[in-house]
């Protein structure tokens, strides 16, 4: 063997085209061999004969002997192709060979058969088979012209072995027929093989438009490899609810308490509660518990698992706990618990609203978000070990960890110490100084302004790419003041007095779960005056408070856990119905459940009300199409700066675009009224049933109609009943009555 520039399928004088697109059959080659070839993205022999020894001996780990392996397995596919050719020669025996031009011309008679042995009978009969199968001008051309007979050979030869694939990927349609409809680049932007892929398949996978089930389309994907789709595929045919199933039962095996405390701290049990039940000590609880926590933030780091979930979910980065619970169903209240328990850069836990908050896997955010826990100061003697746990537990590249080192951290003597400010604490200097009301950490044009301001206070700062990854740290670090709003966290938010008031208020009742607006109402006044002015800020409050304690949910808090799935239940059977669904039919199918319940489920900010039946907003079929046009007519009737009652909207689309409203099952203005609040709730000002341009202070139509008594001293019946009915205020007709 000669290390040398020529490329593998010169050096043998081998026919590359009848092995393009075909794979490696790994099976032939030793261990070594495939691992680097597979690290070296090299799958397809094609892609292996144009290269050349010289640049395979680059391939790390690749030496004479996986060389050698190479070079006898090239040596087999022209042994086999030799092999083919000379068998079919051999087998044409004199007799055949005198009667072909009875073979060409397709006379197939008794006289052709007559006095051939069995083999040679066989022969004829794969002739008389290709005859049939090809066109008689075809077998002509070839007859006539050897060179584009070979030609043709060649290209049946490359169809049929396209076929082959195609039928491969066709009987994996199966293990991913729940993914098809999704889109495609959300599976591509966490690929653990996008190393090696072609510029096509790449471009393919980017494209925005693109869904999952395109793949399959033999038409509409024909740029891309095969071989490139079926690897995809078969990576993308992943469940994870079978995965975290198997990992849990693994532990669960080992111990026969370990799900027991699991379910149990789900539960918020304590250590000696949990102890006590299961006779054990508390010392044991913690131990079983960390046994599971400690590998589960491993393996879902190492098995990239919520950048996986994220893909499951269309690409969704904020995943709540009604997605958690669709997906995984009785797992969901262990999943949320080591999630909670999980300390992890590349997740967020909010508590607040129950979600999941995905950030940016970028190593670089990754490294330096890393690099900032660490402490302030330590020895040189313990630097190895966070470079241990950087690049064993975090997948952290050595030089990417060191740089950060340098960049954070200055060294005096032995001892290494921090030489600025770490970005949390930037963060929290900024939320205190320009946003002592809070800031919606979800609002881009805001966290816009909050670089600036950063940069501004601390210079040329290296912040996050993505404003994700601010968002979470800003949740981690300040409490909730409002919808999306996050302040700084500081000392007796709220005077003790109170506090024990309102706890007494929820223990106390015979209740086991109440609205959070319900409990802001019933402390309103105070509340309000120690500047709690909505039930978000008094929720992350009492969140800090009661943590332990409570349950708590983004609407609503609640004294134990058994009511968190029957609430997430009945969202999953909103959400499951391509219909509106109406209370009796969530009756029908929770037999016994409370009023409370429905109306706590009811009220998620995902429920659509339609008034008397319910839909989830999933389930809309609201085209873009339909947006602008809505955008547009509700933009049109309230520019004027006064309320406008909801029919008005009603009436002209009902006259302009029937069709919309029927395909979203909206019928009477009250739905339609609900539909523009879940739409425009940040953009527009809404009190049932009015709706003004932001800012408009909409009174109710009986103080609008006192206002005009006041400002009256005479008026007319008449007029007053004009202003009631143009304020669909109807109860003034039954007073006059």
């Amino acid at each position: 063997m000669t290390i040398d520039n020529e490329e593998l399928y010169k050096k043998y004088n081998i026919d590359i085209e009848l092995y393009k697109g075909m794979p490696i059959d790994f099976d032939l080659l030793k261990i070594r061999t495939v691992n680097c070839l597979r690290g070296a993205g090299i799958y397809n022999i094609d892609v292996l004969l144009s290269a050349t020894y010289s640049k395979l001996s680059g391939i790390k780990n690749l030496g004479m002997l996986s060389l050698s392996d190479i070079e006898e397995y090239i040596k087999s596919l022209d042994g086999m192709a030799v092999e083919r050719m000379n068998k079919f020669d051999n087998c044409l025996s004199s007799k055949i060979k005198e009667r072909r031009g009875m073979i060409f011309a397709g006379r197939f008679t008794e006289e052709l058969y007559e006095g051939l042995n069995e083999q040679e009978l066989e022969i004829v009969e794969e002739f008389k088979i290709g005859y049939d199968l090809l066109d008689n001008g075809l077998i002509i051309l070839c007859r006539e012209n050897p060179v584009d007979a070979y030609d043709i050979v060649k290209m049946l030869k490359r169809f049929a072995l396209q076929m082959e694939r195609f039928a491969v990927l066709d009987k994996l349609y199966d293990s991913v027929f729940l993914k098809v409809k999704n889109r495609l680049k959300p599976y591509y932007e966490v690929y653990s093989l996008q190393e090696g892929v072609s510029e096509e398949f790449k471009s393919f996978c980017k494209n925005e438009n693109v869904l999952f089930g395109t793949l399959f389309d033999k038409v509409l994907s024909t740029s891309v490899p095969i071989e490139e789709k079926i690897r995809f595929v078969k990576w993308a045919s992943f469940d994870l609810k079978k995965e975290l199933d198997f990992f849990l039962e693994k532990y669960y095996a080992r111990s026969v308490n370990t799900q027991k405390v699991l379910v149990l701290r789900a539960k918020k049990n304590t250590l000696q509660v949990i102890g006590d039940e299961l006779g054990i000590t508390r010392e044991r609880v913690r131990q079983i518990e960390k046994k599971v926590v400690q590998p589960f933030c491993q393996w879902q780091r190492t098995k990239r698992f919520l950048p996986r979930l994220s893909a499951e979910f269309n690409g969704k980065t904020i995943l709540n706990a009604t997605d958690l619970q669709e997906y995984f169903g009785e797992m969901t209240e262990v999943l949320l618990y080591l999630l909670q328990c999980a300390d992890d850069e590349f997740f967020s836990y909010d508590r607040n609203t129950d979600t999941v908050i995905i950030v940016d896997d970028d190593i670089t955010d990754r490294a330096r978000e890393y690099v900032e826990r660490m402490p302030d100061e330590l020895g040189v003697d313990t630097i190895e070990e966070y470079e241990n746990e950087a690049t064993d537990e975090y997948s952290i590249p050595i030089d990417i960890f060191e740089r950060e080192i340098d960049r954070q951290y200055k060294i005096s003597g032995t001892v290494y110490h921090r030489n600025k400010l770490s970005l949390e604490k930037m963060y929290h200097i900024v939320m205190k100084r320009y946003y002592p009301a809070g800031m919606n950490v979800y609002d881009d044009e805001e966290l816009t302004r909050f670089r600036s301001l950063l940069i501004n206070e601390f210079g040329d700062v290296s912040l996050p790419e993505k404003n994700r990854a601010i968002s979470a740290a800003i949740g981690r670090t300040c409490i909730l003041c409002g919808r999306g709003k996050y302040r700084v966290k500081e000392n007796d938010m709220i005077p003790h007095k109170l506090l024990k008031r309102i706890w007494k208020f929820i223990m106390k009742s015979d209740r086991r779960m109440f609205f959070m607006n319900e409990i802001f109402l019933e402390f309103e006044n105070e509340l309000r005056q120690e500047g709690i002015d909505n039930r978000f800020f008094l929720q992350g409050i009492l969140r800090e408070e009661y943590e332990n304690d409570l349950f708590f949910r983004k609407d609503y808090v609640s004294k134990d856990s058994e009511n968190l799935s029957m609430y997430r239940d009945i969202q999953l059977f909103i959400k499951k119905s391509e219909y509106p669904v109406t209370k009796e039919q969530i009756r029908a199918a929770y037999p016994g459940i409370t009023e409370i319940m429905i109306s706590i489920a009811l009220n998620d900010e995902d429920i659509i009300n339609y008034f008397g039946s319910y839909i989830h907003s999933d389930n809309l079929n609201l085209y873009a199409e339909d947006k602008i046009y809505i955008d547009n007519v509700v933009g049109s009737i309230i520019a004027d700066g006064i309320p406008h009652h909801c029919d008005e909207i009603f009436s002209v689309i009902e006259n302009s675009n029937q069709d919309m409203l029927s395909r979203l099952g909206i019928f009477y203005q009250y739905s339609l009224f609900s539909l523009l609040q879940y739409l425009y709730k940040e953009q527009y000002e809404f009190a049932r049933p009015y709706i003004a341009e932001k800012g408009v202070n909409i009174n109710k139509p009986i103080e609008l109609l006192q206002e005009y008594v006041s400002a009256n001293e005479m008026f007319e019946i008449a007029e007053l009943l004009g202003l009631a009915k143009e304020y669909h205020y109807f109860e003034v007709f039954n007073w006059l009555e």
